[in-house]
This record gives C-alpha cells, sequence and structure tokens, in this order.
C-alpha cells in the first residue's frame, strides 16, 4: 500500500492570493496478474491543474455578446494577399494574467485566420492560411497559441468582422475575441461566427462557434499549440480536417497531470491526464506530476507489482525452542497455510509460525495471493524438530562414605 504521499507547499502570490497546500495523489499501489492491465487515477487538492495539457468538453451552447469591443480589422499587418488576407494584429492587453501551457501572459495578438496566440508573430510566418495538424514544428504553422478554428479566413476591411472586449470583474474576468460574419477565402457566401474565450480564473478557454460552413473542402484545426510546436491538443476529428458545425460550444479544459515512468525528471514520459492504463511486465513505479504556471512542481508516485507469491524462511529446520520465526515475502496480502495438520501459525497473513505450540514433524508451507483475475502459490518446506529431554542418570542414588571421588553417569536422550 501506499508508504508515503509527498507534500509540497506552494508559496506564491497569485493575485494578491497565496496559494497553499497544493498536493496530487496518485493513490494505492496495486497488485495485479501476470499480462493484466492497473487502472491508475490521480487526483489535484489544494489548488487547481497546470495548463500543460488540455481536455476537449462539448457543453451547452452559451455565447458571450457578439456586440461591441475594440474593432481589429484595421490593424491587421503583415498581409501575404490583399485587404486583410493572412494577418496578423496586436499586441493588445488581455486586462489580466493568463496562463496558458504554464506559462503567465498579459498581452495577445490575433491571427486573421481564427487563431490568438501569446508569442510576437514578428519575425515569423505565421500568416499562412492552409490548416495543417498539430503539434507541428513546421516554421509556417502558428506556435503558442490558440486555434478556434484555424482556416483560410478573409476578414475585410469594408465589412469589419474581427473584434475584442473584456468583460467582468477581478477576479473572474473573461477576454473575448470575435470574428462575426467573416467570409471564407474564395468562399464569401459562406461567412463564419465564432469567438475565444479566456478565462481569469481558472484558466479554462471556451470556443462558441455560431456558424462554420464547408468551404471547397477548406481544413480546419480547433485545438492549441505549445511555443515550440511540440505539444498539441485538438478537439476530437478537428486536426487540420474538413468539418462543419452550429451553435457549438467546447470548453478547453487544463488538465495538467503528466505520467512517467522510471522516475520524474528523468523519466519517460508515457500520457497526460488523470487516469492512465498500464500493463507493465514487471514491478514498475509510476509518478503522476503536475506543474503549475511560475514552475511549482507537486507529484506522487504509485507502484503496479506483478502478482508473485514467491517467500522463503530463514531457516529449513527449527527446533520448538527457537525464536518463532518470520518468512521473506515479495508481496505482501497473501495467506500461509500448511500440510499435513500440525504446524501453528501465530499469524496466517505474516506466515510467523508458532514453533513451541507446534508438533514435530516435516510440513509443506503454502502461501497463496489472489485478486479478480488470478491465483498465485508459493511453496516451502519446514521442519521442526522436538529436541532431547534431560539427561537420565546411570546410577541413581549414588552413595559415598568418606573422602574420595564420586563419578556420575547420564544417559542423552536421543532427538526426535
Amino acid at each position: 500500500m501506499k508508504i508515503l504521499r509527498i507534500i509540497f507547499l506552494l508559496y506564491g502570490i497569485l493575485f494578491g492570493v497565496v496559494s497553499i497546500g497544493q498536493t496530487i495523489n496518485a493513490g494505492n499501489d496495486t497488485i495485479i496478474c501476470p499480462g493484466g492491465t492497473a487502472s491508475l487515477s490521480a487526483e489535484l487538492t489544494g489548488g487547481s491543474y497546470g495548463t500543460s495539457s488540455y481536455s476537449f468538453q462539448i457543453i451547452p451552447y452559451n455565447p458571450m455578446p457578439f456586440t461591441g469591443g475594440t474593432l481589429i480589422d484595421t490593424a491587421f499587418q503583415g498581409c501575404t494577399a490583399s485587404e486583410n488576407d493572412d494577418c496578423w494584429a496586436g499586441p493588445y492587453d488581455i486586462g489580466f494574467s493568463f496562463c496558458f501551457f504554464n506559462q503567465y501572459y498579459t498581452q495577445f495578438w490575433v491571427g486573421s485566420n481564427g487563431w490568438i496566440g501569446f508569442t510576437d508573430p514578428s519575425g515569423h510566418n505565421w500568416t499562412t492560411y492552409t490548416s495543417a495538424p498539430i503539434p507541428n514544428t513546421d516554421p509556417l504553422v502558428p506556435k503558442n497559441c490558440i486555434m478556434a478554428p484555424w482556416e483560410d479566413w478573409f476578414p475585410s476591411i469594408t465589412s469589419p468582422n474581427v473584434y475584442y472586449y473584456l468583460s467582468g470583474t477581478a477576479h473572474n474576468r473573461k477576454l473575448v475575441v470575435y470574428w462575426i460574419d467573416c467570409p471564407m477565402f474564395t468562399c464569401p457566401w459562406t461567412p463564419g461566427t465564432f469567438q475565444i474565450v479566456i478565462n481569469e480564473q481558472n484558466s479554462v478557454i471556451e470556443n462558441n462557434i455560431a456558424n462554420k460552413s464547408i468551404c471547397n473542402f477548406h481544413t480546419a484545426t480547433q485545438g492549441v499549440h505549445n511555443i515550440d510546436g511540440t505539444v498539441g491538443f485538438t478537439a476530437s476529428g478537428r486536426n487540420s480536417t474538413v468539418w462543419a458545425t452550429n451553435n457549438e460550444s467546447t470548453r478547453f479544459i487544463p488538465s495538467g497531470i503528466s505520467w512517467y515512468s522510471g522516475g520524474y525528471p528523468g523519466g519517460a514520459f508515457l500520457a497526460y491526464g488523470p487516469t492512465l492504463k498500464v500493463s507493465p511486465a514487471v514491478n514498475t513505479t509510476y509518478t503522476a506530476v503536475v506543474e503549475t504556471c511560475g514552475g511549482i512542481i507537486v507529484t506522487d508516485t504509485v507502484t503496479v507489482l506483478i502478482i508473485d507469491a514467491g517467500f522463503n524462511y530463514p531457516q529449513a529446520e527449527y527446533c520448538r525452542s527457537d525464536p518463532d520465526p518470520l518468512p521473506v515475502i515479495l508481496q505482501p496480502g497473501g495467506t500461509f497455510t500448511s500440510a499435513p495438520p500440525g504446524l501453528i501459525f501465530i499469524n496466517p497473513g505474516t506466515g510467523q509460525i508458532d514453533l513451541s505450540a507446534s508438533a514435530a514433524g516435516t510440513y509443506i508451507v503454502t502461501y497463496t495471493i489472489t485478486n479478480t483475475s488470478c491465483t498465485a502459490v508459493s511453496q516451502w518446506p519446514v521442519t521442526i524438530i522436538d529436541g532431547p529431554g534431560p539427561p537420565v542418570p546411570l546410577n541413581n542414588p549414588v552413595f559415598r562414605c568418606g573422602p574420595g571421588l564420586v563419578q556420575l553417569e547420564v544417559i542423552q536422550q536421543p532427538w526426535e
């Protein structure tokens, strides 16, 4: 079972509030059968998840208003074609500190093709209009950004389409960036209306799509992409694919638990998320890791043991007068039995033998571990010897008159 849980106390000032006592619990150690599967689960307490990974959840359609705000169209620059095609604009103030891939940002940029990012696009050719699968290290693919969706949109300077505004009060503010009736390139008759909403309180990202049609089989990507293009998370079936939707809200939820084998750091990365299924061939320890914004890391470990009933007693033979022996076992949780009758255990769960209460003889001790899928059995022979009785005098009684020597003799009783 779990022997130790590492607890980290976090002392950081975030929005003027001190966060203390954030911990992660990876659960108890578990035993599986050879070839079996263990389902691991980790839970964070005393804080919020980091943003090293995201999961996607469809929620009831509930957009922020598609009205008002600061017009972005006239600020687009770096255009590769006419008007506002394949451009970017910014920086703009978010209005609060926002955590994205475990880094805080206070400014953002807007790509005309349906993304907002947190890195200055200057010097990057991120104005590419053709979506690509992420993660992607290609220098043409936008990085450190929210794609919702990244597609070949074509905001027009004659009909403003892109705005942003700040809503709410500290510490529950939202930044809303929206495209309204924005045409697609080559398909102006199929405009799209959608918005990206980032939340101050919990780093959740919302993507509200009023309508998105298909244009000449253009592909679109809905997801998030890290700063160097090595990590990306996308909604199911929407990683540079052809898709359409209407009146849909999607929540990008930070789920920043990472799993490693072989320790952390330095171990092998396995997966993201609060759950993990594993089928190790040997006993293996797994580490659940959460990294928060600002670089604070909390970890916990859980060990998956392959069921093994192996054991041994330190000696093969014991006298009934010896100290009661305990076997060396590889895994606890099983039960000891013996045959033939006559050997007495102080505790059948530990295998400690009560020598003085046991009868002399040779026994086969069996250790059995059983779980829901299989049973493991191991055996070990133990011999208990009833020691010899007291010596018997050869001559009893002995008489002697006067001085001189008296010779006493005894007969040693045989061992049983």
